[in-house]
């Protein structure tokens, strides 16, 4: 069963300006299995697009909090507590104002940034953090300085081509993953990797 989320405006098109790379359907179903989504969890998606990993988590039976800057995408469902504006601007997330979430799911964006801040954040306020990143989120200076001294995946999986985000073709290059964060487990001893095809 596919849940009604019920558009207010238009059919899904990404705008660049606003970093949107919408996750195909299929990839969003198999990351919610994947996470291990089931009745009764509360999810946070803070960067929710069109809603694609919003769907699956509520045919799991979840109840979803989700925002989403672009009103173009306005949703609303049973279950679904959608929020058309910035997920930081109600003033610093990990402040404890929101609750606390057995997931946070996520396909952030990747400019500036940005995708440390949302998945920093998501960690703060979400028992498991699920995130779609580029593998370059894994790599670099800063990212060992603000990441990897708090934090390591528990479960990553790395996807063997580019997703077609958008209706854009995919690529055999291998350069997005999909990793899982825990906070009663911050730094595992060793984490699973997995190929998706």
């Amino acid at each position: 069963m596919t849940s009604q989320l019920h558009m207010e405006s238009i059919a899904p098109s990404y705008d660049l300006s606003l970093s949107q790379w919408f996750t195909p359907p299929d990839l969003s179903k198999r990351i919610i299995e994947w996470a291990g989504v089931k009745h009764g969890d509360a999810v946070l998606e803070p960067a929710a697009g069109s809603g694609s990993l919003v769907t699956p988590a509520l045919d799991a039976g979840a109840s979803v909090k989700a925002y989403e800057i672009d009103p173009r995408f306005r949703r609303s469902a049973k279950n679904l507590d959608w929020h058309c504006r910035d997920f930081f601007a109600f003033g610093d997330p990990s402040a404890g104002a929101f609750g606390l979430y057995d997931f946070a799911i996520t396909n952030p964006p990747y400019e500036n940034g940005n995708d440390l801040k949302f998945i920093e954040a998501c960690t703060s306020l979400a028992e498991t953090t699920i995130a779609l990143t580029k593998t370059s989120f894994l790599q670099g200076v800063e990212r060992s300085e603000k990441f990897w001294k708090h934090w390591a995946p528990t479960r990553l999986a790395l996807l063997s081509s580019r997703p077609k985000f958008s209706g854009t073709d995919g690529s055999a290059k291998t350069d997005f993953c999909v990793f899982e964060l825990k906070r009663t487990n911050p730094k595992p001893e060793s984490t699973k990797i997995e190929w998706w095809p």
